[in-house]
């Protein structure tokens, strides 16, 4: 698993509580890690604007118009299943576990690498 992911107990243990695995990376590994910390960085320089928080923001308080972005966005590039891959992994994460990440709040902590 790689580092920042964070998994939820076994289930039946109760309450869902973020585990912390640190990894290590083999020579199989690297490019793929490159890969994934090369958009960990696109889309944290993505986020990390002021303007576009802020519309995020705004946006995010009409529910209705956060699908239809999405709708269009998914449909003009063809990559609906990768936006619901990604809505259902955002989804998994429960509020503990964006809290104890900083993902609570804005600004946002890169929330690409949490994991349920």
């Amino acid at each position: 698993m790689a580092a920042g992911k964070v998994r939820p107990a076994a289930p039946g243990g109760g309450q869902r509580r973020p585990r912390i695995q640190a990894t290590h990376s083999n020579a199989n590994d690297s490019g793929e890690e490159a890969h994934k910390q090369q958009l960990g960085q696109a889309a944290a320089e993505f986020a990390s604007s002021v303007t576009l928080r802020a519309q995020i923001i705004r946006l995010c308080r009409r529910p209705r118009l956060v699908v239809e972005l999405l709708a269009e966005v998914a449909a003009e590039h063809r990559i609906g299943a990768s936006i619901g891959a990604k809505l259902a992994r955002y989804d998994a994460l429960d509020f503990e576990t964006l809290r104890a990440v900083g993902g609570d709040v804005v600004p946002l902590a890169p929330l690409h690498t949490v994991r349920p």
